[in-house]
Protein backbone atom coordinates (compact mmCIF):
# COMPACT_ATOMS: atom_id res chain seq x y z
CA UNK A 1 0.00 0.00 0.00
CA UNK A 2 2.80 2.38 0.80
CA UNK A 3 3.71 2.43 -2.86
CA UNK A 4 0.41 3.13 -4.33
CA UNK A 5 0.41 7.34 -4.70
CA UNK A 6 -2.50 7.26 -6.60
CA UNK A 7 -5.83 5.22 -6.21
CA UNK A 8 -8.13 4.41 -8.90
CA UNK A 9 -11.38 3.17 -7.40
CA UNK A 10 -15.18 3.18 -7.74
CA UNK A 11 -15.58 2.91 -4.00
CA UNK A 12 -16.39 5.48 -1.70
CA UNK A 13 -13.45 4.43 0.48
CA UNK A 14 -9.72 2.66 -0.02
CA UNK A 15 -8.15 0.53 2.46
CA UNK A 16 -5.02 1.20 4.56
CA UNK A 17 -3.51 -1.68 6.63
CA UNK A 18 -6.71 -3.30 6.39
CA UNK A 19 -8.88 -0.53 7.39
CA UNK A 20 -11.37 1.53 5.28
CA UNK A 21 -10.54 4.96 5.13
CA UNK A 22 -13.76 7.13 3.40
CA UNK A 23 -13.28 10.29 1.27
CA UNK A 24 -15.71 12.69 -0.79
CA UNK A 25 -15.06 15.01 -3.66
CA UNK A 26 -15.16 18.97 -3.28
CA UNK A 27 -16.07 20.32 -6.55
CA UNK A 28 -15.33 24.25 -5.41
CA UNK A 29 -11.84 23.03 -4.62
CA UNK A 30 -11.27 20.10 -7.15
CA UNK A 31 -10.09 17.69 -4.75
CA UNK A 32 -10.58 14.53 -2.36
CA UNK A 33 -11.06 15.27 1.43
CA UNK A 34 -10.42 12.06 3.73
CA UNK A 35 -13.59 11.73 6.45
CA UNK A 36 -14.59 9.33 9.28
CA UNK A 37 -17.40 7.87 7.34
CA UNK A 38 -20.42 8.35 4.62
CA UNK A 39 -24.10 8.08 5.25
CA UNK A 40 -26.20 8.73 1.94
CA UNK A 41 -29.53 6.35 0.80
CA UNK A 42 -26.89 4.46 -1.12
CA UNK A 43 -24.10 3.82 0.99
CA UNK A 44 -23.68 3.70 4.47
CA UNK A 45 -20.32 2.87 6.60
CA UNK A 46 -17.69 4.38 8.64
CA UNK A 47 -13.50 4.19 8.58
CA UNK A 48 -12.33 1.25 10.46
CA UNK A 49 -11.10 1.14 14.13
CA UNK A 50 -8.39 -2.36 13.53
CA UNK A 51 -5.99 0.31 11.26
CA UNK A 52 -3.32 0.75 13.03
CA UNK A 53 -1.62 2.91 10.03
CA UNK A 54 -3.00 5.60 7.68
CA UNK A 55 -1.60 5.87 4.52
CA UNK A 56 -2.70 8.79 2.75
CA UNK A 57 -2.40 8.70 -0.59
CA UNK A 58 -1.72 11.90 -3.64
CA UNK A 59 -4.21 11.61 -5.85
CA UNK A 60 -7.67 9.13 -5.82
CA UNK A 61 -8.86 8.96 -9.34
CA UNK A 62 -6.93 11.36 -10.75
CA UNK A 63 -7.52 14.38 -8.04
CA UNK A 64 -5.34 15.38 -5.22
CA UNK A 65 -6.03 15.09 -1.98
CA UNK A 66 -6.45 17.76 -0.30
CA UNK A 67 -6.80 17.36 3.40
CA UNK A 68 -8.37 15.80 5.97
CA UNK A 69 -11.86 16.08 8.21
CA UNK A 70 -11.53 16.40 11.87
CA UNK A 71 -13.82 13.42 12.46
CA UNK A 72 -11.44 10.88 9.61
CA UNK A 73 -9.87 9.55 13.62
CA UNK A 74 -13.30 9.33 15.39
CA UNK A 75 -13.17 5.66 15.24
CA UNK A 76 -9.57 4.69 14.08
CA UNK A 77 -8.83 4.48 17.35
CA UNK A 78 -5.84 1.78 17.27
CA UNK A 79 -3.68 4.02 14.68
CA UNK A 80 -0.29 4.44 15.55
CA UNK A 81 1.28 6.19 12.49
CA UNK A 82 0.93 7.91 9.44
CA UNK A 83 2.16 7.53 5.80
CA UNK A 84 2.68 10.65 3.56
CA UNK A 85 4.48 10.40 0.75
CA UNK A 86 7.32 13.31 0.39
CA UNK A 87 6.05 14.29 -2.63
CA UNK A 88 2.23 14.78 -1.21
CA UNK A 89 0.85 18.03 -2.88
CA UNK A 90 -0.94 19.27 0.25
CA UNK A 91 0.10 17.51 3.67
CA UNK A 92 3.39 16.74 5.08
CA UNK A 93 4.99 14.35 8.18
CA UNK A 94 7.06 16.30 10.49
CA UNK A 95 8.43 14.07 13.64
CA UNK A 96 5.14 11.80 13.30
CA UNK A 97 2.90 14.59 13.14
CA UNK A 98 0.50 15.53 10.16
CA UNK A 99 1.24 19.31 8.55
CA UNK A 100 -0.05 21.60 6.00
CA UNK A 101 2.56 21.10 3.07
CA UNK A 102 4.23 24.30 4.23
CA UNK A 103 4.16 23.79 7.90
CA UNK A 104 1.68 26.38 8.66
CA UNK A 105 -1.06 23.89 9.60
CA UNK A 106 -1.08 21.36 12.33
CA UNK A 107 -2.99 19.04 11.32
CA UNK A 108 -2.59 15.84 13.94
CA UNK A 109 0.31 15.71 16.77
CA UNK A 110 1.94 12.29 16.57
CA UNK A 111 -0.17 9.83 17.75
CA UNK A 112 2.09 7.97 19.84
CA UNK A 113 3.38 11.21 21.63
CA UNK A 114 3.55 10.57 25.19
CA UNK A 115 6.02 13.73 26.65
CA UNK A 116 4.50 15.59 29.23
CA UNK A 117 5.29 18.89 27.23
CA UNK A 118 4.91 19.39 23.74
CA UNK A 119 6.28 22.55 21.56
CA UNK A 120 4.34 23.25 18.32
CA UNK A 121 6.93 23.74 15.37
CA UNK A 122 7.64 27.15 14.89
CA UNK A 123 6.17 27.39 11.66
CA UNK A 124 2.92 26.90 12.76
CA UNK A 125 0.42 29.72 12.66
CA UNK A 126 -2.92 27.20 12.57
CA UNK A 127 -3.79 25.09 15.69
CA UNK A 128 -6.23 23.14 13.16
CA UNK A 129 -9.63 21.08 14.54
CA UNK A 130 -9.25 18.64 17.03
CA UNK A 131 -5.10 18.71 16.29
CA UNK A 132 -4.23 18.37 19.76
CA UNK A 133 -6.54 15.82 21.16
CA UNK A 134 -3.80 14.17 23.54
CA UNK A 135 -4.37 12.89 27.46
CA UNK A 136 -0.85 12.72 28.44
CA UNK A 137 0.70 16.50 27.29
CA UNK A 138 0.86 18.97 30.50
CA UNK A 139 2.63 21.75 29.05
CA UNK A 140 1.17 23.39 25.59
CA UNK A 141 3.80 25.50 24.12
CA UNK A 142 2.54 27.63 21.16
CA UNK A 143 5.35 29.16 18.97
CA UNK A 144 5.58 32.51 18.36
CA UNK A 145 3.40 33.41 14.94
CA UNK A 146 0.79 31.06 15.72
CA UNK A 147 -2.81 32.97 15.01
CA UNK A 148 -5.63 30.88 15.42
CA UNK A 149 -6.64 27.90 17.32
CA UNK A 150 -9.60 26.38 15.46
CA UNK A 151 -12.34 24.79 17.08
CA UNK A 152 -11.86 21.74 19.24
CA UNK A 153 -8.67 22.57 18.70
CA UNK A 154 -7.46 21.44 22.13
CA UNK A 155 -10.14 18.67 22.99
CA UNK A 156 -9.90 16.42 26.21
CA UNK A 157 -6.49 16.95 27.25
CA UNK A 158 -6.99 16.07 30.53
CA UNK A 159 -3.91 16.50 31.82
CA UNK A 160 -2.93 19.81 30.36
CA UNK A 161 -1.72 21.85 33.31
CA UNK A 162 0.30 24.94 31.64
CA UNK A 163 -0.43 26.92 28.02
CA UNK A 164 2.08 29.02 26.73
CA UNK A 165 0.30 31.48 24.26
CA UNK A 166 2.07 34.00 21.61
CA UNK A 167 0.61 37.72 21.35
CA UNK A 168 -0.02 36.83 18.08
CA UNK A 169 -2.70 34.68 18.47
CA UNK A 170 -5.41 36.49 17.54
CA UNK A 171 -8.63 33.79 17.70
CA UNK A 172 -9.68 31.17 20.08
CA UNK A 173 -12.45 28.60 18.13
CA UNK A 174 -15.49 27.49 19.59
CA UNK A 175 -14.96 24.49 22.26
CA UNK A 176 -11.10 24.61 21.67
CA UNK A 177 -10.26 23.51 25.19
CA UNK A 178 -12.90 21.77 25.57
CA UNK A 179 -12.62 18.98 28.75
CA UNK A 180 -9.49 20.74 29.52
CA UNK A 181 -8.64 22.21 33.19
CA UNK A 182 -5.17 24.39 33.22
CA UNK A 183 -3.69 25.71 35.70
CA UNK A 184 -1.65 28.56 34.50
CA UNK A 185 -1.74 30.68 30.97
CA UNK A 186 1.62 32.08 30.19
CA UNK A 187 0.41 35.20 27.54
CA UNK A 188 3.39 36.42 25.84
CA UNK A 189 1.11 39.81 26.07
CA UNK A 190 -0.54 42.34 27.84
CA UNK A 191 -3.81 42.72 29.72
CA UNK A 192 -4.71 44.96 26.57
CA UNK A 193 -3.36 42.73 24.16
CA UNK A 194 -5.75 39.44 25.81
CA UNK A 195 -8.61 41.80 24.77
CA UNK A 196 -8.15 41.29 21.48
CA UNK A 197 -8.41 37.89 21.38
CA UNK A 198 -11.50 36.99 19.53
CA UNK A 199 -13.04 34.04 21.75
CA UNK A 200 -15.80 32.18 19.92
CA UNK A 201 -17.52 31.50 23.25
CA UNK A 202 -15.98 31.88 26.52
CA UNK A 203 -18.34 29.30 28.00
CA UNK A 204 -16.77 26.51 26.41
CA UNK A 205 -13.50 27.77 27.38
CA UNK A 206 -14.07 27.96 31.78
CA UNK A 207 -11.10 25.85 31.85
CA UNK A 208 -8.85 28.47 29.90
CA UNK A 209 -10.49 31.47 31.04
CA UNK A 210 -10.52 30.33 35.00
CA UNK A 211 -7.07 29.42 35.01
CA UNK A 212 -4.35 31.74 36.44
CA UNK A 213 -3.00 34.05 33.76
CA UNK A 214 0.34 35.53 33.55
CA UNK A 215 1.19 38.24 31.32
CA UNK A 216 4.58 39.51 29.59
CA UNK A 217 5.91 36.22 30.09
CA UNK A 218 9.13 34.75 28.16
CA UNK A 219 9.11 32.01 26.22
CA UNK A 220 10.63 28.78 27.92
CA UNK A 221 13.93 28.01 25.86
CA UNK A 222 14.19 24.40 24.39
Amino acid sequence: MKDRKDIVTGEPFYLTDGGRVHFYYDEEDDGYYLCGGLWTRAYKGYNGRDATELYIPNTINGKPVLGLDADLFDRMVHLTSFVVEDDHPSLRLWQGGLYSKDGKQLIRMPLQYRQKVFRVPDSVECIMDSALCNPYIETLILPHHCRTIREYGVPCAKNLKTVYLPKSLQSIGFKAFIFTSPQDVFYEGDEDDREKIEFADTGFHVGLMVAQWHYQWEWPKE
